[in-house]
């Protein structure tokens, strides 16, 4: 065939003039078709009463971890106690150094001695008891070093290098500059070939050596199964490991305060006779209301589970119920729910918008219908719509044409509908998927003559019989009666 296609996106959406009226004609003829079918959906909206802990809260709770505190020093068995009174049920049996911890630990506990309790102490919203097992100070070294790969060459002549090196160093005080230049370490070429504070065991035994026996200030030439290192030394301590137990508590609002929160949310509910005032009486009291939409099918709301409550009034009540005080997380909400969209067909507002971009293609194949249409060549057809013919073979099993875009149903079904007395004749101009087509048929070629269809017949069984038990299964499903109600439990 030879065809022109004009595509959509070439016509620019101001050429073309779209109204609701257009809208609603092309909701109206499609609005049952399957891919336009809306799942159940509920849109609420909620008001929250924050559930805060009181002054008078974090005072209680540190008196009651006062009186853990008192039996922690006496334990002679830290994990025991941990797991009973810890909410967070952790026991580390290492010992840990400085920088392991979090901030606020590290500063308690770097000055306190073995046996010692600190806290309480208050952290990421947890009162801690941090209780010091026991205390050891170990050797630890700073260094930095430039590696010569051994695949670079023989030993001998690294060394010879490393040496070479070495001297530039000692006369221009740059090492930084030549382990940009030199070193074959990727890890440590970003922060000058440092290896910050570590302990005897996590570097090979001659690197190792160099860094705890050598002098702060020496550069040393090291050889290791890596190659050859110029080593300096920046550092040499005994750091301090401590081996630690912690015993936490989030800080949570007390019942009383709770309760207080709950009368609150109480107050405002009492206001509210009709859920249609919802919005207004919460601008009223000054509380800011958050809307969602769920799916029918949805348990919780962006995956937490302490909203199952919340969600379960949302997915068993009817359009403008609002719901008693609710505890989801960390507040009291009151919800109110604002509509109820039943899986089938879509109400034209909800589905208006997304109507609103295959209306327009309508309209802009209207448009190239008029300019490609009454040409007396294919020629012609391309310099009207400002573009190019093309020569293309299809197959009779094509979605595509070469060329022309995405699947196109509609315009290969023109195609095959033409029979060899149509040749050389032009089709009128047909409206796609990705544009609208004009085609001229060249020549129709015929399949080859055959007696015996036992391949085909079979290559179809086949296939058949291995679509048969996913088809069946999709039609159970299809035609099954079920009302999914997990949500109201």
């Amino acid at each position: 065939i030879r065809y022109v296609v004009k595509k959509y996106f070439d016509i620019p959406d101001s050429m073309v003039t779209v109204t609701d009226e257009d809208i609603r004609a092309y909701y109206e003829k499609n609005k049952f078709r399957k891919q336009y079918e809306q799942p159940g959906s509920r849109v609420f909206e909620y008001v929250q009463f924050p559930l805060i802990p009181t002054k008078e809260d974090r005072i209680k709770m540190e008196a009651e971890m006062n009186e853990i505190k008192d039996g922690f020093a006496k334990a002679s068995n830290d994990s025991s106690y941990v797991m009973l009174y810890s909410d967070n049920k952790y026991f580390n049996s290492n010992y840990s150094v400085s920088g392991e911890f979090s901030p606020t630990t590290d500063s308690l506990i770097q000055n306190a001695d073995s046996g010692a309790i600190v806290g309480p102490y208050e952290e990421f919203g947890y009162l801690r008891l941090t209780k010091i097992r026991g205390v050891k100070f170990e050797p630890e070294a700073r260094v930095r070093h430039i590696l010569l790969g051994k695949e670079k060459g023989e030993i001998a002549d690294l060394k010879k290098r490393a040496d070479s090196i070495r001297t530039v160093i000692r006369r221009n005080n740059n090492f930084e500059e030549m382990v940009t230049k030199f070193t074959d370490d990727p890890g440590s070429m970003s922060n000058g070939g440092v290896y910050d504070w570590f302990p005897k065991g996590r570097m090979v035994e001659p690197f190792e050596n160099a860094a705890f026996n050598g002098k702060v200030g020496d550069l040393q030439i090291v050889e290791t199964d890596y190659g050859i290192h110029i080593v300096e030394v920046l550092g040499q301590r005994q750091a301090k490991r401590v081996k630690y137990a912690t015993i936490d508590k989030k800080i949570v609002p007390s019942s009383e305060t709770e309760e207080a929160v709950r009368m609150l949310a109480n107050e405002f509910l009492e206001k509210i006779n009709d859920g249609s005032k919802f919005e207004e009486y919460a601008k009223k009291e000054k509380l800011v209301t958050f809307e969602n939409e769920v799916m029918n099918i949805q348990h919780t709301l962006n995956g937490d589970d302490r909203s199952r409550e919340l969600i379960r009034f949302v997915q068993t009540g009817a359009k403008n119920d609002v719901s008693d005080a609710i505890t989801y997380g960390d507040n009291i909400v009151i919800a109110h729910i604002v509509s109820v969209k039943e899986k089938g067909v879509p109400e034209f507002e909800d589905i208006k918008d997304i109507m609103m971009i295959p209306t327009r293609q309508d309209k802009k194949a209207e448009l190239l219908k008029k300019q490609m249409s009454g040409a007396k060549s294919i020629e012609d057809v391309a310099s009207k719509a400002n573009t190019i013919v093309q020569d293309v073979e299809v197959n009779f099993g094509s979605t595509t044409i070469k060329g022309g875009g995405g699947n196109e149903p509609v315009v290969i079904g023109t195609i095959f509908s033409l029979t060899p007395q149509n040749k050389g004749a032009m089709t009128v101009p047909i409206q796609g998927k990705t544009g609208v087509y004009v085609v001229q048929l060249v020549d129709v070629i015929e399949p080859a003559q055959t007696s015996d269809y036992a391949t085909s017949k079979n290559n179809l069984i086949t296939v058949r019989r291995n679509r048969a038990g996913g088809d069946a299964f999709k039609a159970l499903k299809e035609n099954a009666k079920i009302v999914d109600k997990r949500t109201a439990y």
